[in-house]
């Protein structure tokens, strides 16, 4: 899939095909058409707050010819869905509190879902935390490396899974990890990064704190990461 990320790649490919999905702050839409393009999706909802950035994958998905099998909506999170109209969505490109505050403020069309991609760029022990909650389980996880940064991707389902180890809000349980490498080569990133913040936090209250974290990722990974 030339043009595409990393990053991208991993979300298409944790998704499920399905008749319709929606991409969630589509922005210039090449999750929308790498949807279409990968035979995911027969038709996507590209949705965003931006008049702007709709434009552009408006013209995008014009410039492939694939705009007869996709519809641009501006609106703020999925509130422009209604329950049932897509079996799939797909929200990246935000934190995880701003995913999280999406995923409530819809929950009638997140939960009459068949699946929903994410990729928070910050907070997804947060999500994790919080999925029982909205009634949304964990089916599966994946992790990109895009421009030498890491990002968890979770492709969630309608239902409460069993519950996580505290260390699993940050780590993700292994099981569900789509590739052992990449799993290891993302605790190793979150453990590098770890220790900067050792270093930074040295003699302050928040020492012990990070130095638990690290604990964490290492042990996630265990002799592998060392």
């Amino acid at each position: 899939m030339p043009q595409y990320s990393e990053r991208l790649r991993r979300i298409v490919q944790l998704a499920k095909p399905a008749d319709t999905v929606a991409d969630i702050g589509a922005d210039h839409g090449y999750t929308s058409r790498a949807m279409l393009e990968w035979g995911i999706a027969r038709r996507v909802i590209a949705t965003d707050i931006s008049v702007a950035s709709l434009k552009k994958a408006r013209e995008l998905l014009a410039e492939e010819r694939l705009d007869g099998r996709a519809e641009c909506r501006v609106g703020d999170g999925i509130s422009v869905l209604r329950p049932g109209e897509a079996q799939g969505i797909v929200i990246s490109g935000m934190g995880g509190p701003l995913i999280l505050r999406i995923l409530q403020a819809g929950l009638p069309v997140a939960q009459a879902c068949s699946w929903i991609v994410i990729s928070p760029q910050s907070g997804v022990d947060l999500v994790r935390r919080a999925l029982p909650t909205l009634g949304l389980g964990i089916e599966a996880e994946d992790a990109a490396l895009d421009q030498g940064k890491w990002y968890p991707i979770l492709r969630l389902c309608p239902g409460v899974f069993e519950s996580y180890a505290e260390a699993e809000f940050y780590t993700g349980k292994p099981e569900r990890m789509a590739d052992r490498q990449r799993f290891l080569a993302y605790m190793r990133y979150l453990a590098d990064r770890q220790r900067g913040a050792v270093k930074k936090a040295a003699g302050s209250q928040g020492e012990a704190a990070v130095r638990r974290l690290l604990a964490v990722y290492e042990a996630a990974a265990g002799e592998e990461l060392r």
